[in-house]
């Protein structure tokens, strides 16, 4: 079918077979035969005719309700209420709203007290009926007959509870707790603190006053002998022996000065100087000297 002209017959002409879906139908289906918008037959269907039906007894702005047997509208003026209703003036509500008059002669009737014929403008002697609502009265009704709200979802006052303004429970447990692991490290410290005095006691000690005083005498008396025999040496003759002798009482002199002056205080600190322990025992006498001091 290459390079021929496309006269609408066939709809696989510039297509493959299977490139259509559907069968091939050919002119078997003309397309003008299909039906067209508007071109067929209407058929109507007859509306279903209803009448209105009124379940509440109309009522006369004029003359009395009507009672159950709703007669009212040819005037007779019955209500069945109890009370004596107004003379009927002869009109009535139709179906389409509209107001129709027939003629009235109707009486007063339901107490026996009404006592007029109707003449479409006098009422009885029974209770006249107004048409519209008296809204103060449903009101006084209303509101007399109400209920209270109940109050049961009302949360409670927070200053209502029995435990306003104390410490929760839980509060005061935690706080316990706190206190007896704070006790329990200071009771730590403490015999960590114990144990290092006694350590310090085995290397680091304070001297005793009485202690202290004797060995301050001793001192003193040994400065004076040891001074009184270098002053008693002989400056002319100077021989080695002497000499030497001189250098000794000097010495001596001078290393009891020296302890002399150490011991000559309020406070004495004694550390064990070996060479294991010497360095951290002479910084533990010294920081227990200043302790002592600044108290």
């Amino acid at each position: 079918m290459k390079r021929q002209r496309y006269d609408g017959s066939n709809a696989r002409f510039f297509k493959q077979r299977d490139a259509v879906i559907g069968k091939n139908i050919g002119e078997t289906v003309d397309p003008q035969n299909f039906l067209k918008r508007g071109g067929g037959v209407k058929h109507t269907v007859a509306p279903v005719p209803h009448e209105k039906v009124i379940t509440k007894a109309p009522l006369d702005m004029h003359g009395g309700a009507a009672g159950v047997f709703g007669n009212n509208i040819y005037g007779d003026g019955r209500n069945d209420g109890g009370l004596g209703g107004g003379a009927g003036d002869g009109t009535y509500v139709d179906e389409d709203g509209n107001v129709q008059r027939i003629g009235g002669d109707g009486s007063n009737g339901g107490d026996g007290t009404g006592d007029q014929n109707g003449n479409d403008d006098y009422p009885g002697k029974g209770t006249y009926i107004s048409g519209q609502k008296n809204f103060v009265a449903s009101n006084i009704v209303e509101v007399s007959n109400m209920v209270p709200k109940r109050n049961i979802d009302q949360p409670e006052y927070a200053t209502h509870r029995k435990d306003f303004g104390k410490n929760p429970v839980y509060l005061d447990r935690v706080k316990g707790e706190l206190e007896q692991e704070k006790e329990f490290v200071r009771s730590i410290e403490e015999r960590k603190a114990q144990r290092q005095r006694d350590i310090y006691s085995q290397y680091v000690f304070q001297l005793n006053e009485q202690e202290r005083v004797s060995l301050l005498n001793k001192l003193k008396q040994k400065f004076k002998e040891k001074s009184t025999a270098y002053n008693k040496m002989p400056l002319s003759k100077d021989t080695m022996q002497g000499a030497k002798r001189r250098t000794e009482l000097e010495k001596h002199v001078s290393d009891l000065e020296e302890a002399i002056k150490k011991l000559d205080k309020e406070a004495i600190f004694v550390y064990k100087d070996d060479p294991v322990n010497g360095q951290w025992t002479k910084n533990a006498a010294m920081e227990a000297a200043r302790n002592y001091a600044s108290k």
